[in-house]
C-alpha cells in the first residue's frame, strides 16, 4: 500500500531540514527500543529516508512542496486513517510558517 501526501511550504531548505531533525529527534528518543535513529537518514540534500519492519518512506523537500511518501505493507491498511492522520500532522507542523 503507497500513501502519498504533499503540503505546500514558503520555508528556506535550512529551516524545513531542521524541524525535520528535530521531529525525528523527538521520536528516536520516546521509543529507544526501536532503534529509529539507525532507520533514518538523508540519502540527499533535499530527501530523507526511513524504514522499519517492511515499511519505508521517503520525504522530499521541494521548493515549495514536502511530499512524503509511505510504502506500508498489507496488514497496515488496518491503520490506514490512523497512518494518515499522523503523517498530516506532522506535514503540517513542518511547514507551520511560525515557529515549531
Amino acid at each position: 500500500m503507497t500513501l502519498t501526501e504533499t503540503r505546500v511550504h514558503a520555508l528556506a531548505l535550512g529551516t524545513l531540514r531542521a524541524r525535520l531533525d528535530a521531529r525525528a529527534a523527538v521520536y528516536i528518543a520516546k521509543y529507544p527500543a526501536l532503534d529509529l535513529g539507525a532507520r533514518y537518514r538523508w540519502v540527499t540534500e533535499r530527501v530523507a529516508e526511513a524504514s522499519y519492519n517492511g515499511a519505508g518512506g521517503t520525504l522530499e523537500l521541494g521548493e515549495d512542496r514536502v511530499t512524503v511518501t509511505l510504502e506500508l505493507p498489507f496488514f497496515a491498511m488496518l491503520y490506514r486513517e490512523r497512518i494518515e492522520a499522523f503523517v498530516l500532522r506532522e506535514l503540517d507542523a513542518l511547514v507551520r510558517a511560525d515557529a515549531s
